[in-house]
């Protein structure tokens, strides 16, 4: 993975913004694309380009991680970031929750003590410590 853009933090911040209020949105605002979203932000790399315009439904993004070969949204994060102790995870890395769509669970992003994922309405704020998992997004 690429390293962060040294502006990284108002990039992210932008990003998150950006994405404040809108609704779900199946391929194009949903957990995994909002989180790549940011990381693209921070660091110039479209973390989940293998999976854009590949579903519109839940059901879509479960046959699009599971014909990859990976079995949950955390086996992708994991083939694609190091992984790191939930509690060692810091602003502007990648949390796992292993609830979401079809069983592969779904992705936010850590904002201090929270994360941001996307919601059905809007991005909805989860407990970082609630995550199971945890990815270092562009940096050691």
């Amino acid at each position: 993975m690429k390293p962060r853009f040294d502006d990284w933090p108002q990039r992210m911040e932008a990003a998150i913004r950006a994405r404040r209020d809108l609704p779900l949105d199946w391929g194009v605002h949903d957990c995994a694309t909002f989180a790549s979203d940011v990381i693209q932000a921070m660091t110039g790399e479209d973390f989940f380009a293998p999976f854009r315009g590949r579903y519109t439904t839940a059901l879509g993004a479960v046959r699009a991680i599971r014909r990859a070969g990976f079995d949950t949204l955390a086996d992708f994060a994991a083939a694609n970031a190091p992984a790191v102790p939930v509690a060692f995870a810091r602003r502007g890395d990648l949390l796992f929750y292993p609830t979401g769509a079809g069983g592969i669970g779904s992705l936010a992003i850590v904002e201090s003590n929270i994360a941001y994922a996307a919601g059905v309405t809007r991005l909805d704020r989860l407990p970082a410590a609630d995550a199971v998992a945890a990815y270092r997004i562009g940096g050691t």
